[in-house]
């Protein structure tokens, strides 16, 4: 029973522990299928973002014409956000030279220069460029009030300067969200089936506890059924001395009977012609079954003692009739 007991005790920690993984896997799990629908919804987000941004670009690049290309290339002193501008400018197109003058001497050729910046627009920018690009996207604001007093066609510029920056940005996310998704997709399909595996298992070890508890609940009804068994038949009773092993036999049989009378006289006469041979059965004894017991020859120190020894036993007289 006290193995059934501890049996039952690990099961139980058991289910417990499983129950506490299966809980953190399923928050796991939902964690995933959160990241996943919120990195889908960012790619259909931002592609129609991009989208929106390559409308723009073209319709800014339009905007930059041959005539306000001139205007902007006859400025002989630019000032300091002007020269920021243009060397921001021929960074993206990689032109290493990215002076005022290199800047004149490239837009002078304007379908060549115009055709290099169409062509930029489809291509996604290096990440040092756009990470040197990025202050002059985030102070485009201040920028723009500065520029917009010097010349228009540098306003034209810094909007396509930005919108390229933006759309690199954009693009960056989509092509990062298009490879996590498959990656999510994958990693929430391992979890499905791991909470698969402990719910499987966390059934399989309640189903044990249940046996088990079962187990033990029948284990006490058969110690009840023994306990009430042992209560109320008890046939013989048998004494202990402290000299030896003997059992004394109590005869249920009640002495007022001839039957009685009989069985003591007859005990009594054996006595007196031989010694005691063997005790009755010891049934604590390893060679009660199997082997043949071993005899002990024990002397009985006080005599049995019955009604009317010193009188004549015989059926007869009137005492031992049964009415």
């Amino acid at each position: 029973m006290e193995d059934l007991h501890y049996h039952l005790e690990q099961l139980e920690k058991q289910v417990s522990h499983v129950k506490s993984t299966l809980r953190q896997e399923t928050k796991r799990f939902e964690r995933l299928n959160s990241q996943l629908q919120l990195t889908r919804h960012q790619l259909s987000v931002y592609t129609e973002e991009a989208k929106t941004i390559q409308v723009q670009l073209d319709k800014v690049l339009n905007q930059f014409t041959k005539e306000v290309c001139s205007d902007l290339r006859i400025i002989k002193a630019p000032v300091s956000c002007l020269l920021e501008l243009c060397d921001k400018l021929l960074l993206i197109l990689d032109i290493k030279d990215r002076s005022w003058k290199s800047f004149r001497s490239v837009s002078k050729n304007f379908p060549a220069f115009k055709n290099l910046m169409i062509s930029i627009q489809n291509d996604q920018l290096p990440e040092n460029v756009i990470n040197e690009v990025l202050p002059l996207w985030k102070s485009q604001g201040t920028l723009r009030l500065k520029l917009s007093k010097i010349n228009n066609g540098a306003c034209v510029l810094l909007d396509w300067i930005s919108m390229i920056v933006e759309y690199n940005l954009k693009s960056e996310i989509i092509v990062t969200s298009k490879k996590r998704i498959p990656e999510l997709e994958k990693m929430i399909k391992s979890q499905s089936k791991t909470l698969s595996d402990l719910t499987s298992e966390s059934l399989s070890i309640e189903e044990l506890v249940n046996k088990t508890k079962s187990n033990l609940e029948d284990g006490e009804m058969d110690c009840d059924d023994c306990s009430e068994l042992s209560l109320t038949s008890k046939p013989y009773a048998f004494v202990k001395s402290e000299q030896d092993e003997r059992q004394i036999f109590h005869s249920t049989v009640h002495r007022g009977t001839a039957s009685g009378g009989i069985m003591q006289s007859s005990f009594k006469m054996f006595r007196e012609n031989s010694e005691l041979q063997t005790l009755f059965p010891n049934f604590n004894s390893e060679n009660l079954y199997g082997e043949a017991p071993v005899n002990k020859n024990v002397e009985l120190e006080d005599p049995i003692i019955y009604e009317g020894k010193t009188e004549m036993i015989g059926c007869c007289r009137m005492r031992f009739f049964c009415f």
